[in-house]
């Protein structure tokens, strides 16, 4: 997945032009994006691929040590990306 529509600062230690596989995308924008970010994302993947990515992360005890992560999941379930379990 191409990073170029995401803003440099999600990738830094990524080469700008950086074709990623999409479960690397999906959890720096979910850690670190901001709300359009985060709308980017919804625009970019599907519904089942970003509740499967946020699943995994709160699987690993991800919510508990990010903050941002936990509200963008909130938000992405208000936009109807539904991540209950």
């Amino acid at each position: 997945m191409h990073i170029q529509s995401f803003p440099y600062y999600l990738f830094w230690n990524y080469a700008i032009n950086a074709d990623l596989p999409e479960s690397i995308v999906l959890k720096q924008v979910i850690q670190y994006g901001d709300l359009p970010d985060i709308a980017l994302l919804c625009r970019t993947c599907s519904a089942k691929v970003i509740r499967a990515a946020i699943k995994q992360m709160d699987n690993s005890g991800m919510w508990q040590k990010r903050v941002n992560a936990r509200l963008h999941g909130i938000l992405l379930n208000n936009r109807g990306v539904n991540i209950a379990r």
